[in-house]
């Protein structure tokens, strides 16, 4: 049953890593489940290599094929450009396999540039950090200045490795 135009999955996505050596779902589909929405995609390391992290950023590698990678550089948006980050990876993917990503709602780990502050945006960075967001204030000249598109807020400070809850409102 579809809600809003998402469909419904019976089980929490972050309770287990989807490894599909082919698609279990529909490619680009999004999903819903407690609140929270995830997006079916394919996995590519990229040519750094870049494997994928639980709770890291995932940027879009060909949107149009709902491609996605962990190598800033090989971003659809460009490794220099503050944009194209397509969710949030739920655990490590095999190369070239499906998994879901988590695209909206609150995700209790994501890796951020620095300790931030609660109501912090949270955008893809301008500088080739794989799988890194940053985290700026709304407050004055540096928030007002992002030209990239908001990933989400910030619920809590960073842990000491820069971990941090935050509420996706990426789709």
């Amino acid at each position: 049953m579809a809600i809003s135009g998402y469909a419904q999955v019976g089980y929490d996505p972050t309770q287990r890593t989807l490894d599909d050596e082919i698609p279990t779902m529909g490619v680009g589909e999004f999903y819903r489940h407690a609140g929270r929405t995830y997006q079916y995609v394919r996995f590519n390391n990229g040519a750094g290599n870049v494997a994928s992290v639980a709770g890291r950023a995932a940027y879009w590698r060909d949107s149009s094929a709902f491609e996605v990678t962990m190598d800033k550089t090989d971003n659809e948006a460009g490794a220099a450009v503050a944009a194209g980050c397509a969710g949030i990876f739920l655990g490590v993917v095999t190369d070239l396999r499906y998994t879901l990503i988590q695209t909206g709602g609150t995700r209790a780990t994501v890796r951020l540039n620095g300790a931030g502050a609660a109501g912090n945006k949270v955008h893809a960075p301008a500088a080739d950090t794989d799988g890194t967001l940053t985290t700026v204030t709304f407050a004055g000249a540096a928030g007002e200045a992002i030209p990239a598109p908001i990933v989400g807020i910030q619920a809590a400070a960073a842990d000491a490795s820069n971990d941090a809850e935050v509420y996706l409102m990426i789709a």
